[in-house]
């Protein structure tokens, strides 16, 4: 793990929905990075869970489909009865580059920060892989985001996030749906 400090324990939670076309990549990719990769299988009826079970996750299921925040929620709960310092969540659908996780979790082994939030907008490259109608959505909503929790970060809306363990502890999370990106930053 490349710039990431052996001693730290990260755990890698990834909420999924149909998404058996990816999961396995990710799943092996991830596991480079970290003690353990959780996957919450939120109702899919694409095998994704089974794909993600062969790849080396340990497997949450809901059996049916009950929102992307419902699905993070119960990665969380899982999350902290596990003995490890960091959470990391990705999105399913492969967007996010797994090697990248010594990155987003170096703010906090450093101590700077409980949570960090990843951007599609920081480089141009990142940037032209969201469609024009997706990101005019994501940049109101992060504009939104940031008045709320007084904030300044570039992609609220953002699956690739790492979490000190012991924030998650602090978070009363009640959306079940998207609105939880949003409802973390306020609440963080």
């Amino acid at each position: 793990m490349e710039g990431v400090n052996r001693n730290e324990r990260i755990l890698v939670c990834i909420p999924a929905f149909n998404e058996a076309k990816h999961i396995a990549d990710i799943v092996r990719n991830a596991r480079a990075y970290c003690s353990e990769v959780v996957v919450c299988d939120d109702g899919s009826v694409d095998n994704t869970g089974e794909i993600a079970r062969s790849a080396g996750a340990t497997i949450a299921r809901h059996s049916t489909n009950k929102g992307y925040g419902s699905a993070l929620k119960t990665l969380f709960n899982i999350a902290k009865m596990k003995d490890v310092d960091i959470v990391v969540t990705l999105d399913s659908d492969g967007q996010h580059n797994v090697a990248d996780i010594p990155k987003i979790v170096q703010p906090i082994l450093k101590g700077d920060v409980d949570v960090v939030v990843g951007s599609r907008f920081l480089t141009e490259n990142d940037s032209r892989k969201v469609p024009r109608y997706r990101t005019f959505g994501i940049k109101t909503l992060t504009k939104l985001a940031n008045i709320a929790a007084y904030d300044d970060i570039s992609d609220s809306q953002n699956g690739f996030r790492a979490y000190k363990k012991n924030a998650l502890s602090k978070l009363d999370l009640y959306e079940d749906g998207m609105a939880i990106s949003t409802e973390i930053l306020i609440r963080a």
